[in-house]
């Protein structure tokens, strides 16, 4: 089966099962990938880069997905959040128009009670997930605007005094929110909960620790890399490059 059978035959079908214009984009996204990958069988294929490559929400990918599937021209095996990315089986189709398309059909359909129930666990449980993310951006929102109230300006400032001690560059209130939204932002990537507000608030002082204790690292490693001493006959050679006059040090060692 070469990827010119893969195409002609996906039309033909097309001709009696009019698949719609997502479940179209989706098969030859997944058949473009193949090709350029070199054919591994699966493809394996995260959510969010087919979502991006297709302009396509993530429920619209699961429904065309599973409705190419019922149809026999794919099969996948469902990711592991974060964990495991969706793999994918483009089928040879052709022995599916030579039998007989409709029939073919006809029978998944009529054994595919379980395949539906399957197809609508997936699409709840996404929809679970995207509630769930949305919420939890909501509550980091509400929670980072409630820490920074301005009533809390005293035990802010301690705050600053005390991450400042460690980190010179860290000295107000705007320089220590601008470390809490990192934070915050790496939670709502990596999907992290928590229980209540004390043990978020808990939490973001211990992330905003560590960030400031990697800050001032990288900040004394910047300061050493300045610090060190420049190589008279760099500096002579350097100037000469830039057209300007120079004097030559008055001793150093040429590097033949």
């Amino acid at each position: 089966m070469t990827y010119i059978d893969l195409i002609n035959n996906f039309w033909r079908m097309h001709g009696s099962q009019e698949f719609g214009p997502n479940e179209i984009a989706l098969y030859f996204y997944l058949l473009n990938e193949c090709n350029r990958q070199g054919w591994p069988s699966p493809l394996v294929r995260p959510n969010s880069k087919i979502c991006l490559g297709l302009g396509m929400t993530e429920p619209t990918l699961i429904r065309c997905r599973n409705k190419l599937k019922l149809r026999g021209v794919l099969d996948f095996e469902s990711g592991k959040k974060s964990r495991k990315a969706p793999s994918y089986y483009l089928k040879d189709i052709s022995s599916n128009i030579s039998s007989g398309v409709s029939s073919n059909v006809s029978s998944n359909e009529s054994s595919g009670v379980s395949i539906y129930k399957t197809i609508r666990q997936e699409e709840n449980k996404t929809k679970e997930n995207s509630s769930t993310t949305t919420r939890g951006c909501e509550e980091n929102s509400r929670n980072l605007e409630i820490y920074f109230d301005a009533r809390n300006s005293q035990l802010l400032e301690q705050v600053v005094m005390e991450l400042h001690r460690v980190n010179p560059s860290t000295k107000t209130i705007s320089d220590f929110r601008r470390m809490a939204e990192a934070v915050v932002a790496e939670w709502e990537l990596s999907g992290a909960t928590h229980t209540g507000y004390r043990d978020w608030a808990s939490h973001l002082i211990n992330h905003v620790r560590i960030l400031n204790r990697m800050s001032a690292r990288d900040n004394a490693r910047g300061g050493r890399k300045r610090e060190q001493k420049i190589n008279p006959f760099d500096e002579y050679i350097r100037k000469i490059d830039e057209g300007r006059s120079a004097s030559a040090p008055e001793a150093f060692e040429i590097p033949f």
